[in-house]
């Protein structure tokens, strides 16, 4: 950033890099509400009768306009030559970063009493287990 900022003089360079950042930050936020979106979908579809403390008002078509909305703000991003290329660091940022822990990670050490008696609830929330069935 400091070398584009030096490169195209003060001003231009003001101008550049504050639009690269704000659409870093645009592309980050579409990104987070795209994945936390077909999470919820996802849930909602594999478990329907969990015990929320909260229920979306608009359900999955809700999640579905999100989607939908947060998708053409990134097309129209990718397709504007000035944010195109805010867009393009925040995603080389984002493989960066994730890469790396998404192939180091390990599950924490559960012993297997704990696991199942969390996995037991689970079910037993959403209904698929009455309150009769304690045998894990």
């Amino acid at each position: 950033m400091f070398i584009l900022w030096f490169n195209m003089g003060v001003d231009q360079g003001a101008a550049a890099l504050g639009g690269t950042l704000l659409n870093m930050a645009v592309f980050a936020a579409m990104f987070s509400y795209i994945m936390q979106v077909l999470f919820f979908i996802l849930l909602r579809r594999k478990l329907p009768r969990l015990e929320r403390p909260y229920r979306s008002p608009f359900g999955i078509l809700g999640a579905s306009l999100t989607i939908l909305i947060a998708t053409v703000t990134v097309y129209y991003q990718l397709t504007g030559l000035i944010y195109r290329q805010g867009v393009l660091w925040m995603g080389g940022w984002l493989v960066c970063g994730e890469y790396p822990f998404l192939h180091s990670y390990r599950s924490p050490p559960i012993n297997s009493v704990t696991r199942r008696s969390v996995r037991f609830r689970a079910r037993q929330s959403a209904g698929l287990i009455t309150h009769h069935q304690s045998v894990f």
